[in-house]
């Protein structure tokens, strides 16, 4: 623990796959980041408020697919590489991110209870996480068309895929009510929507035809109809049984459901891709390629990749929130035993771990192979050290004394070792000023450890807490 060097055809259900595609891959998350910080100066003991900064995040692939939690506040995104982002009361169970993948991902849909979540690639093929059960997939056969898209069944028991010549395929309890395969289409279908009971489902295609199955309902469309951009997504409302369709350029079309805005006046990033329904059908998200959400009526704004606040310019940018992402990138970790992943030595690697963490969420710390160092980068860049007995928040440095350490904080001979000698990121601050962290070389590989306080840090870990070490800028 010591951070020293040390030197097909369209088929109308299909219920099993002999080949399981199961993703076990941990997030991406591995943006390129600009960051400009609005330094503070040296502070040592007590927390200043932090301060704003302005955050400019390159993808190292595009937004394709975006869906909600059950209640409505948090979702996930995820790019065309697998790597998931979550929002809100989304939890992250996993991705493709830095896999090899046959092809590129799609599109995403929510497991039970917002406890998962599977994706879909071209090809085909279906990777579930978390509580998501994978109920079969198209990967490794036979494709008349690619797959564009998924749609779970109201109970998450089932999905379903479809094709871009129309052909739907049905796992688990979804059930086959007709596609469009094998039928002459003037545009390409580009998404699916299932009925709230989960006996019909919507096709729609980029020219904004749409296609109605089961007990789906045709209320019209933007067939024939001329469009500034293609549509992209479409997404049911389950309070009136109509749907609401999106372009690229963020235009907005609603049939038998309400209107409550759009994004097509407005200057954009990058083309939109998706529209979800908010919880009870009352409004929506859109989702764009640059990892934009855009929330209308009672859709709830969680956060997005950007920074950006619903309905303002792409440019304008929301007080930093890189502990979240700094919390996000570390728990896409956890469970890697790989050491080499994050530095250039196979032992004792806390410090390239957590040096890992702070860069890819955007702070600009050089990779320090010492637990301390940390400390000392961010002191001398603007950040604060704070004593053990300080309530730390989500994304700050833990720094740990070696066991039965009796050093007075502030320590005369400062962020040195042997005086630290462990450092982790704190994942959670609970009720009582307990704390969860995270950690690499713990026991071997990245681990959450706790719930402890500073006081009784000693005897859960063996380490008491010498003082916590916020980041600049936050």
């Amino acid at each position: 623990m010591i951070g020293l060097v040390s030197r097909g055809r369209e088929s109308s259900s299909v219920t099993k796959d002999s080949r399981v595609r199961k993703g076990q891959g941990r997030a991406l998350l591995g943006v390129i980041v600009a960051l400009t910080v609005v330094v503070t100066g040296l502070v040592y003991g007590a927390a200043p408020a932090r301060a704003a900064t302005t955050i400019t995040l390159r993808l190292n692939a595009p937004i394709v697919g975006f869906t909600a939690t059950s209640d409505g506040h948090g979702y996930w995104t995820v790019g065309s590489d697998g790597g998931v982002f979550s929002f809100g009361d989304a939890k992250y169970a996993g991705s493709t991110g830095n896999k090899h993948l046959n092809a590129p991902i799609v599109g995403m849909a929510a497991g039970p209870a917002s406890g998962g979540y599977w994706l879909v690639a071209s090809d085909g093929g279906v990777f579930s996480f978390g509580n998501a059960r994978f109920w079969g997939s198209m990967g490794g056969r036979r494709l008349n068309a690619p797959v564009v898209g998924i749609a779970a069944t109201p109970n998450r028991l089932g999905y379903w895929l479809v094709a871009s010549d129309g052909g739907v395929f049905a796992f688990g309890d979804a059930r086959s009510s007709g596609s469009m395969g094998g039928r002459h289409l003037n545009a390409p279908i580009v998404g699916i929507a299932p009925t709230s009971d989960g006996k019909g489902y919507w096709l729609v295609a980029s020219d904004g035809g749409v296609f109605a199955f089961g007990d789906a309902r045709f209320w019209g469309s933007m067939g024939g109809r001329h469009l500034n951009a293609p549509v992209v997504s479409i997404a049911d409302d389950s309070a009136t049984g109509g749907y609401w369709m999106v372009g690229s350029d963020g235009g907005v079309f609603a049939f038998h459901s309400a209107f409550d805005g759009s994004k097509a006046s407005d200057p954009l990033p990058g083309p939109v891709r998706t529209v979800m329904p908010a919880n009870g059908g009352a409004g929506y998200w859109l989702s764009g390629d640059t990892g934009g959400v855009y929330p209308f009526g009672s859709a709830s704004f969680e956060g997005d990749i950007n920074g950006i606040l619903p309905g303002s310019h792409p440019q304008a940018q929301v007080p930093d929130t890189s502990g979240a992402r700094i919390l996000a990138v570390a728990q896409s970790q956890v469970g890697q035993t790989d050491p080499y992943l994050y530095g250039p030595v196979g032992s004792n690697w806390c410090g390239y771990f957590a040096s890992w963490v702070w860069q890819r969420a955007g702070i600009p710390v050089p990779t320090t192979p010492l637990a301390y160092e940390m400390g000392s980068w961010a002191l001398a860049n603007g950040g604060t050290l704070l004593p053990p007995s300080a309530v730390p928040q989500v994304g700050d440095a833990v720094l740990f004394e070696p066991p039965g350490s009796t050093l007075a904080w502030p320590d005369s001979g400062g962020l040195s070792y042997p005086n630290i000698e462990h450092v982790n990121i704190v994942a959670e601050v609970l009720p009582g000023d307990q704390i969860i962290t995270i950690g690499g070389g713990e026991s071997g590989a990245v681990r959450r450890q706790g719930p402890y306080s500073a006081a009784n840090a000693s005897s859960w870990w063996g380490q008491a807490i010498y003082g916590f070490v916020q980041p600049p800028g936050l």
